[in-house]
């Protein structure tokens, strides 16, 4: 974790994937960087309804089998941004 942290700060990723069971650990190694990525965790529960769920203080949860293209790109989009404005 600590060496992911570092990469993400060194290099300014705007987005961070992981899997649900593993969000908690992330979003406690991202929340100290600035700019704070955007985290998508992604479930393989089938009983997830489709769209973006906050899953935790900075993070969105998507079932990894019902993403709908324009969802990532909102997400995407936003990330993007996010991390473009902190940096002026």
């Amino acid at each position: 974790m600590d060496r992911a942290v570092d990469i993400i700060k060194n290099t300014r990723i705007p987005v961070v994937l992981c899997d649900e069971t593993d969000v908690e650990t992330v979003e406690a190694g991202v929340s100290k960087l600035h700019p704070t990525p955007l985290l998508i965790a992604l479930s393989a529960n089938d009983r997830l309804p489709p769209g973006i769920h906050a899953c935790a203080r900075s993070a969105f949860l998507m079932n990894v089998h019902r993403i709908v293209a324009g969802e990532w790109f909102s997400l995407l989009n936003q990330a993007w941004r996010t991390n473009e404005w902190s940096s002026l």
